[in-house]
């Protein structure tokens, strides 16, 4: 007896059961984790509307978390200890209805390749952020290894104040491992001679 293993020649449909079974076998793995994630904003309003509390948290950073949907079938103390272990976000209870929120510092690594828009040159940047000096190299290319991602960075060119960056911001509006930024010096020069007048 000869057995016939699944071959082109043997089966012309082998192909699509072999990608058949490739599409269902990487959406069961792929497909692990099916936990819906929601704005911060939208999990607070969840607990103040079945808890009747109030929170105090900043708006801006709030934007930018996403969280898990939080449990409310617990008593609020424990709904806010297993949301808070769960996304590390510290509360504080003020009063019995009014609630702090903190938000934990996220730590991001920051690269970008300043170019002179004028000259189309790398443009040698200082960089000052909660009196820490960064300084690029001569190929324009500032790179930081960690910094909190609310930062905000105020570039300097030759001594010169050029502009204030958040780095979130400056993330989100940029793509790539290094991004180039274009800087227009003249603009920059032109305001310092009007303030020099």
């Amino acid at each position: 007896m000869k057995y016939k293993f699944m071959t082109l020649k043997n089966n012309k449909y082998s192909l699509i059961y072999f990608c058949f079974l490739l599409f269902f076998w990487t959406h069961c793995c792929l497909a692990q984790n099916t936990e819906d994630t929601i704005t911060f904003e939208q999990a607070i309003s969840q607990i103040e509307t079945v808890f009747e509390v109030k929170f105090s948290y900043n708006s801006n950073t709030a934007k930018r978390f996403r969280v898990s949907t939080p449990n409310t079938n617990q008593t609020l103390t424990q709904t806010l200890r297993m949301f808070s272990d769960k996304e590390n976000i510290n509360f504080t209870l003020v009063s019995s209805r009014y609630i702090t929120v903190k938000f934990p510092k996220k730590m991001v690594s920051f690269c970008a390749t300043f170019i002179d828009t004028q000259t189309a040159k790398p443009l040698p940047i200082t960089a000052i952020s909660e009196n820490k000096t960064y300084t690029s190299n001569s190929g324009g290319v500032l790179s930081i290894d960690s910094i909190a991602d609310n930062q905000v960075l105020e570039l300097f060119s030759q001594g010169q104040f050029i502009k204030e960056i958040i780095i979130y911001k400056a993330i989100a509006n940029t793509k790539g491992r290094c991004p180039l930024l274009f800087i227009n010096t003249r603009e920059y020069q032109q305001i310092t001679h009007y303030h020099a007048l």
